[in-house]
């Protein structure tokens, strides 16, 4: 007995019968509003403004020719988004450069999977067009196609590598420094003093901002910026543990034009190394000293005498700084951190009150010896001022 399985045998097509063609089936579209489709390019720009992923370029390229235009000449593109950034590669950068042509901006940040090849891409596609590129945390960038920015892009004019670990030396040698406004290496632990003074002769005069933090560069760096770099305003040295007083005496030439310095986590620092850096940069409006734990009132009374545009002051975490200090560094603060020093008291905020008609700003979180009723006196002095004690606590 045969046992049936339950399915149908095909049918066997009967001699001589034509054969039937069936239809495909229809697939449904989305249709586009007409109304979509005749937006104005203005309005288009505005709309795209609003998005910068590559899924999103590509959906706009569809709606109409206007559309596909209008991505054409986009001006802007951002893969580091945390959905994004770990999924471009190579290819998939390639073809959205091909797709974007007129690019002036280009944000990178974080794509791990790109290679050298990108520098290649960026100048075959981009050129001129291209002003900015933001290769930070691209972790496989060893440097070989930095020369083709160099080639391709005369017109970059900001150029982040930050924390790029396996940059090597000769990479650094060929960076396009000639035309840059801002440039940020840090965190590329290659960098010291010497492969510095071998880059500072190819730094153009257009350099506004440099951020070397988390290198290894000693205080040698201020000479050697001070003579290669007279036009530089601002300059990031963040956590140099190697930035030493040694170094900083070396410097002899005045750097008036640097403006904003951030020697944060320096802290090997001591007072005759600020003493000399006051001295040398008498143009100082922003000066960042958080954690340089060595500093005390002797640093801060250099700064009033010499640094007489001084506005922006941040002294974080330095035990030994009183309110003798404070009161000697300056009169014209605008912003003031005093965060976690320990010896400051109300009398600091009094004499602020009285003497500082710019303050806008001053922090004293974790400082014991402030009270509020010291910061209660502050506000009715400068009512306008905003002065805080703790993170749920403002004046």
């Amino acid at each position: 007995m045969i046992r049936s399985s339950g399915k149908l045998a095909p049918r066997r097509p009967t001699p001589g019968a034509k054969p039937v063609h069936r239809a495909p089936p229809q697939i449904q579209r989305t249709e586009v509003p007409y109304a979509l489709c005749r937006f104005p390019t203005e309005i288009i720009s505005v709309i795209l403004q609003q998005y910068s992923s590559p899924h999103h370029f590509y959906l706009a390229r569809l709606v109409s020719q206007q559309w596909a235009d209008a991505v054409s000449g986009w001006h802007s593109l951002d893969l580091s988004g945390p959905d994004v950034a770990l999924r471009v590669n190579d290819g998939i950068l390639r073809t959205l450069l091909q797709k974007l042509p007129r690019l002036v901006r280009l944000n990178c940040a974080g794509c791990s999977r790109l290679s050298d090849y990108v520098c290649l891409f960026v100048g075959q596609h981009l050129g001129t067009s291209l002003r900015h590129l933001n290769l930070r945390y691209c972790n496989k960038l060893v440097g070989h196609g930095l020369m083709h920015l160099s080639q391709y892009c005369p017109n970059l004019e900001e150029l982040d590598l930050s924390f790029d670990a396996k940059l090597e030396e000769f990479a650094l040698r060929v960076l396009p420094l000639v035309r840059l406004k801002k440039c940020s290496l840090a965190g590329v632990l290659l960098l010291n003093s010497d492969v510095l003074e071998s880059l500072a002769p190819s730094i153009g005069a257009s350099l506004e901002t440099f951020d070397l933090s988390h290198t290894n560069v000693t205080g040698r760096v201020l000479s050697t910026l001070a003579q290669h770099c007279p036009t530089l305003r601002r300059l990031e040295l963040r956590g140099c543990l190697r930035l030493d007083d040694a170094g900083i005496q070396t410097m002899k030439t005045p750097w008036p034009s640097l403006e904003d310095l951030n020697l944060a986590q320096c802290d090997k620092l001591v007072d005759s190394s600020l003493e000399h850096i006051a001295q040398m940069l008498p143009g100082l409006g922003s000066l960042t000293l958080d954690g340089c734990v060595r500093l005390g009132d002797a640093s801060l009374r250099a700064l009033g005498l010499y640094c007489r545009r001084l506005v922006q002051l941040s002294l974080r975490y330095l035990p030994l700084v009183t309110d003798e200090g404070i009161d000697a560094a300056g009169r014209e603060f605008r912003i003031l951190h005093l965060d976690g020093c320990t010896r400051v008291t109300d009398g600091v905020l009094q004499k602020l009150g009285a003497a500082s008609p710019a303050l806008s700003l001053v922090t004293v979180l974790l400082c014991p010896q402030v009270t509020t009723s010291g910061i209660e006196a502050l506000h009715e002095s400068r009512p306008t001022v905003n002065a805080q004690r703790s993170h749920n606590q403002t004046c």
